[in-house]
Formats: C-alpha cells, structure tokens, sequence
C-alpha cells in the first residue's frame, strides 16, 4: 500500500502508481535527478561527491511505501531540494529496518513539506471524531475506576 502526500498526485494514483521504483521515476522526470544517501556527516549526493547538512536541505515531499506482506519492503522516499538547487531522492527504510544515519538527519531538517493531501477531512466528520476520541477516553478513564473501587 502507498500513502501518497504529493506535488506528483495529479499524474499518479494508486491504481497507476503501486511500487516505488514507479515513483522514483516520476519523481525524476519531474527534476528529482540526484540520488542521495546518508553518511555519518551528512547527506552525500554520490555522483558528485557532495555533502548537504540538515539546514541547507529542504524536504518537498515524501512518500511512505508499507509492505503489504513484509515490513522489510516499508520505506520512504523523500522528493529533496539543496540550498544550491539540486534536487534529488533519498530512500530510507522505517521500522526495524532504519538506517540510523538516515533518520537522525531526517529528524533534523526543518525545512519539511507536505503537498497535496491525499484525503480531506471535512468539518463535520472531524468533530465526529473528536467526539469519539472524547468519548474512548472518558469510557477508558471510567474502565480505570471501577478497577480500582473495591465495592464498586
């Protein structure tokens, strides 16, 4: 399953798009040419030998790819802009799988981006679910209670 929250959205959908490697490939006709990886001091860019820290990156937009059958197969492709203009991808693994360097840089850029959500929320159905919330948390609150009470 692809969770989508894309610039990419008006050319792809689940139905078009179900593997990463398809993403990958829109995402480099779109200009994301650069493929980077992360190093213990920072984010290489390979072909030339390149190093970006965290605050000269901007994160345009990201993908999370979770494997239908084997965690091993969820990761995450981040749509990459650098302080000098390249743009570019980085793949990373999550879960058990994590490249520790990877994420700890993604943890520090501050410049990160949503684009187009996949599915809006209407008013009326988020009140429904605050009102749900409250409601499970009262109900759990009140489960708490009784466990406690002796007599009850």
């Amino acid at each position: 399953m692809t969770t989508k929250t894309s610039n990419l959205q008006e050319d792809t959908s689940s139905e078009k798009m179900a593997t990463l490697s398809d993403l990958v490939n829109k995402a480099v006709k779109k200009g994301y040419a650069a493929n980077f990886n992360v190093k213990p001091n920072g984010m290489l860019w390979d072909s030339k030998d390149q190093y970006y820290d965290p605050l000269e990156v901007s994160i345009d937009d990201f993908y999370r790819f979770e494997g239908e059958s084997d965690p091993a197969d969820s990761a995450i492709l981040y749509l990459i802009s650098t302080a000098d203009g390249n743009r570019g991808t980085l793949i990373d693994a999550y879960g058990a799988y994590d490249d520790a360097n990877a994420s700890e840089f993604i943890r520090q850029v501050t410049d990160i981006h949503k684009q187009k959500q996949r599915m809006q929320i209407s008013q009326r159905d988020r009140k429904r679910y605050w009102a749900a919330a409250a409601l499970l948390t009262i109900s759990g609150l009140l489960f708490i209670a009784m466990g406690k009470c002796k007599r009850c």
